[in-house]
């Protein structure tokens, strides 16, 4: 069983998944020991951090870079070159949230779709809301 598995089983679920980022691919948006929180979702969209299964034992995150029919290109923050061109079968969650430190921030779109989904009870949805425009 590769470490991917149990995120991948979550997410297949209609589950969040939390991951530890191991790599500095996306330095410095993510660095390692970051906890990214991923959602599955039906569309991603051009700049949306999304992991991808490409049959490594971990999932491998980058940011959309293309999208064509049925494809998708991605490429790390950090690196000159983008990846191959994936099928969009492979992409499996965004990430809605990441954690460093202690700290847990949402972000965008993403995570909008995420709350509204119900993954978090209305009040605690308002409660994070404020603390996180209180960060900015």
């Amino acid at each position: 069983m590769r470490p991917a598995d149990l995120a991948l089983d979550l997410l297949r679920r209609g589950q969040a998944a939390t991951l530890r980022v191991n790599g500095r691919s996306m330095w410095p948006t993510l660095a390692p020991g970051d906890e990214v929180r991923l959602a599955a979702q039906p569309s991603y969209s051009i700049g949306d951090m999304v992991a991808f299964d490409n049959g490594r034992p971990s999932l491998v995150v980058h940011r959309v870079v293309a999208i064509q029919e049925g494809q998708i290109q991605t490429r790390g923050d950090h690196l000159l070159s983008c990846d191959p061109w994936h099928e969009k079968e492979m992409v499996v969650g965004v990430v809605v949230a990441v954690k460093r430190h202690g700290l847990r921030r949402l972000l965008g779109v993403a995570a909008l779709r995420w709350l509204a989904e119900g993954s978090v009870r209305p009040l605690q949805r308002l409660r994070a809301a404020i603390r996180i425009r209180g960060r900015h």
